[in-house]
């Protein structure tokens, strides 16, 4: 991939609009994104090992973190003793655990809390991702890796960044000093000299730009984007069903910011769908640890917080899995 903007470049610049609220500075003031080289974390890449920064993506601290991927690109290369249940965890950066060092996310942190059960808990969470790239990545990488459990992790940037042109995995696969093949990146791209100023028109687009776009329109169109996130939903759902697994859902946002949205809506959709639903902001509210002891400068989990959303969740997950054979 060319210098001008690596594949996580993109990726966590995405994730800082989202996480974080904002991510504009002055041309003089923005830190240095556009100098990140060497391998990233992009559509589970495998063997990688790398001492990262947020603040090369975007967010204005210094958050450094290690990490490193295994075979098939999973981030955290050591698991326990295994022999029970392997569940899946697909995700954004939220699940991959940016700002934490190896040991500390929510993936590794919930297999340590089904330790009773000798679970193995493989993290396929990618910085960035949406639910339309964590479809693309089942058929593509994922569909016949052995778990008996998905799960998918929603954050409040799903549902914005269903007005991308195309996914994040398509759009990555474009390299800038070459035609775009992908039509639909081709049709965005064309107009632009570089990746950089592509991502920040059409895949990166902050709340404010959203409303001065789309004006009046725009609670219209967030609706739309909701129907069009649960419609990719119910499709990587059935496909998982379909492949005789388990399929449930954590839901780590209540609203989204835009226009009064809740999820309440998608929460009685997947009901309807019988997709069991757990309500991880709302469980982690509850739990009277503060905010600033659950969350990063950068507005991802701490270590302690996702030390307390994987506990919550792996309670939630005996209870939904009691009657099946998994737990």
């Amino acid at each position: 991939m060319p210098r001008a903007l690596t594949a996580l470049g993109v990726v966590a610049v995405l994730t800082a609009a989202a996480a974080a609220g904002h991510w504009y500075w002055k041309d003089d003031d923005r830190p240095p994104i556009t100098d990140i080289l060497g391998p990233q974390p992009g559509d589970l890449t495998p063997g990688l090992d790398v001492l990262d920064n947020v603040r090369n993506y975007g967010l204005d601290v210094d958050l450094p973190y290690r990490f490193r991927t295994d075979s098939n690109g999973f981030r955290g290369t050591n698991h326990g003793a295994g022999g029970g249940p392997r569940l899946l965890i697909l995700g954004d950066s939220f699940a991959f655990g940016m700002g934490v060092d190896d040991g500390a996310t929510f993936p590794e942190q919930l297999e340590a809390a089904l330790r009773p059960e000798r679970a193995t808990v493989f993290n396929a969470g990618v910085p960035g991702y949406t639910i339309t790239d964590q479809l693309e990545l089942w058929d593509a990488k994922l569909h016949a890796f052995p778990v008996e459990v998905v799960v998918l992790c929603h954050t409040a940037s799903d549902i914005p960044e269903m007005g991308r042109p195309t996914s994040l995995r398509r759009f990555l696969a474009w390299d800038d000093e070459q035609p775009a093949t992908d039509p639909g990146v081709a049709a965005v791209a064309q107009t632009f000299e570089s990746k950089r100023e592509a991502a920040v028109a059409h895949w990166t687009v902050p709340a404010e730009e959203r409303l001065r776009r789309f004006g009046a329109r725009a609670p219209a169109v967030f609706a739309q984007w909701q129907v069009a996130w649960l419609e990719t939903v119910t499709e990587l759902a059935k496909r998982v069903k379909g492949a005789g697994k388990v399929f449930v859902v954590v839901l780590w946002v209540e609203g989204y910011g835009h226009f009064s949205a809740h999820v309440s809506p998608l929460m009685a959709s997947l009901r309807q769908l019988d997709v069991p639903v757990f309500r991880g902001q709302g469980a982690l509210a509850a739990s009277g640890v503060r905010a600033t002891d659950l969350y990063l400068p950068d507005k991802h989990f701490s270590s302690s917080g996702n030390a307390l959303a994987a506990h919550q969740t792996a309670d939630w997950l005996r209870r939904v899995l009691a009657s099946s054979r998994v737990f």
